[in-house]
C-alpha cells in the first residue's frame, strides 16, 4: 500500500471567545493554485489497485502546509477567521504562507513512515494562522491544473497540541493526535463529502469550542476510496497558551504514523458495493468531544451536525 506525502501547515494562533458562524462550513473556493503540474506516469493502474495513498494537511494555531500524493494534489488554500492562506506548490517557489512545504509528492508506501505526519522533508513555514475555537477552517484541495480528481471517501481533521514553539513541533511516533472533525457522506447518505473537492468546492473542518488554547499541529486527511483505498494527510502547527491538555479533556490520542494498520477494513473496502456505504465505519480514534456538542457517529453517514447543514454553492 502506498501513502502520498502529507501536508503540514504551520501554526496559527488559536483563541476562544470570538463568535463566528460555525455552520457555513462548505463554500465555493475560487482560490486555486495555478502553479505545478504533476504526471501520473509513475502511478500505474496496478499501483492504484494495490495501494493506499495518504494525503495530509495539518493546521495549527500557527499554520503550515505541505504537499500530497504523486499525480493527485495538495491543499492549495485554507480560510480561517475570514482570511485566506495560500499554500506553496510542492518543491516549487517559496511563498509567505503558514503551510509547510514539502519537496516531493511521491506516494509513501510505508504506513509506519515518519513522513506520514507532514510529508517528505517538510520545512517550517514563515507565517502563522489565527483560528478561533468553535469556528471552521475551510480547506481547498487542488491537483495542479484541475480540481481534486477523486470523489469517494471521507475527510478528517486531527489536532496535535505542541509542547513548545510551532516551528519545533515534530510529533514523530508520539501519541498526541486527537480526531476533532470527521465527515463521511452528505446529508443524502449517498454522495461522499470528498465529492465537493471534485466539484471545485471547499470543505470546512470544525474546531471544537471546548479545545484549550495552545499551539497545535492540525492534520487534514482525505481517505480516497476510489479504486484502491487511499488516505492523504496534510499538517499545520499551532501555538500553545495554557497548560490544559487534550488528554485531560477526554481525547483519545493516537500516533500518526501508527493509528492505521494494513488491512483495516475502513481503509480497504470496495466502495462500489452499495451496502458498504451504510456499513462504513470511520477509521482512527473516537471524535474529540470536549463540550458535548460535537458528536461522531460510528458510521460514515453523518459525523457531525455542522457538515450536515452546510451549503454547497
Amino acid at each position: 500500500m502506498a501513502v502520498p506525502p502529507p501536508f503540514c501547515r504551520q501554526s496559527y494562533e488559536y483563541k476562544r471567545g470570538i463568535e463566528v458562524d460555525a455552520r457555513s462550513r462548505i463554500f465555493f473556493s475560487p482560490f486555486n493554485s495555478t502553479r505545478g503540474r504533476f504526471s501520473l506516469t509513475s502511478l500505474t493502474l496496478s499501483f492504484l489497485r494495490d495501494t493506499m495513498k495518504f494525503f495530509f494537511s495539518t493546521l495549527l494555531v500557527f499554520v503550515a502546509s505541505s504537499s500530497l500524493v504523486q499525480g493527485h494534489g495538495w491543499v492549495s488554500s485554507v480560510m480561517a477567521n475570514g482570511k485566506i492562506y495560500k499554500a506553496p506548490v510542492p518543491n516549487g517557489e517559496k511563498i509567505s504562507s503558514p503551510h509547510r512545504q514539502i519537496n516531493s509528492i511521491n506516494p509513501i508506501r510505508d504506513l509506519n513512515s515518519v513522513h506520514l505526519t507532514c510529508g517528505y522533508s517538510a520545512k517550517a513555514a514563515p507565517l502563522t494562522m489565527e483560528v478561533t475555537a468553535g469556528t471552521n477552517i475551510l480547506y481547498k484541495w487542488w491537483a495542479g491544473n484541475q480540481n481534486w480528481p477523486h470523489k469517494y471517501g471521507p475527510v478528517m481533521l486531527y489536532a496535535y497540541k505542541c509542547p513548545g514553539a510551532a516551528k519545533d513541533c515534530m510529533p514523530g511516533h508520539k501519541k498526541g493526535w486527537a480526531l476533532i472533525d470527521a465527515a463521511g457522506f452528505e446529508a443524502n447518505g449517498v454522495d461522499w463529502i470528498q465529492n465537493r473537492f471534485y466539484k471545485g468546492q471547499g470543505v470546512a473542518a470544525h474546531v471544537p469550542a471546548g479545545m484549550p488554547d495552545g499551539v497545535y499541529l492540525f492534520r487534514h486527511e482525505i481517505i480516497a476510496l476510489h479504486i484502491a483505498d487511499t488516505v492523504g494527510p496534510s499538517s499545520t502547527q499551532a501555538a500553545r497558551r495554557k497548560n490544559a491538555t487534550m488528554e485531560t479533556l477526554g481525547a483519545e490520542l493516537v500516533s500518526l504514523p501508527g493509528a492505521y494498520k494494513k488491512g483495516n477494513p475502513s481503509l480497504f473496502k470496495s466502495i462500489f458495493n452499495g451496502t458498504n456505504k451504510k456499513n462504513y465505519r470511520m477509521p482512527g480514534p473516537k471524535l474529540f468531544n470536549p463540550s458535548n456538542n460535537h458528536r461522531r457517529a460510528e458510521t460514515g453517514i453523518r459525523n457531525n451536525t455542522h457538515n450536515a447543514t452546510a451549503s454547497s454553492s
